[in-house]
């Protein structure tokens, strides 16, 4: 509607234009073969990012070690498990934090860690119910070290 002080109200009716249904489906088409085409090439990137941010933690976990600075290493494994990648190491960086925690004789954070590697584990690696049953040994809790070094001998 065009309107004006000093002249009438004028309708104007304009002819709503309708896409063709093959445009319509060309452009769906179009962003499902993108999405396809990018979505794999994203995925690697993220993958790639992901080891080279785990393999630089542990070499700076290993500088650590000449340096005795098991704090910095033990933010640098917090960092890499809170990163924004897939974590297709959280695993070993997990038991890695866990035996730094260890080292420095913090029981506890190094139990809770261990205890959330176990379940990653899938009964394959030893290393997860090793830290449980010293921790628990050292601790006096011989019916969990017990439990858990024949976790190990079942495996």
């Amino acid at each position: 509607i065009l309107t004006c002080e000093f002249m009438p109200t004028i309708e104007v009716e304009r002819p709503v234009r309708k896409a063709k249904p093959w445009v319509k489906i060309a452009c769906v088409a179009g962003a499902v073969v993108a999405i396809a085409v990018i979505a794999p090439i994203v995925w690697q990137m993220r993958v790639a990012a992901d080891k080279a941010a785990y393999e630089q933690t542990l070499t700076q976990q290993k500088i650590a070690g000449l340096t005795k600075d098991y704090k910095g290493a033990i933010a640098k494994w917090e960092k890499y498990r809170h990163g924004p990648w897939p974590r297709n190491y959280e695993y070993p960086a997990i038991l890695y934090e866990a035996s730094l925690y260890q080292t420095l004789r913090k029981n506890t954070e190094a139990l809770a860690l261990y205890r959330l590697a176990e379940p990653l584990s899938k009964d394959k690696d030893l290393a997860a119910y090793e830290g449980i049953a010293s921790i628990s040994e050292e601790a006096g809790d011989y019916a969990t070290a017990i439990k858990y070094y024949q976790k190990e001998e079942n495996i």
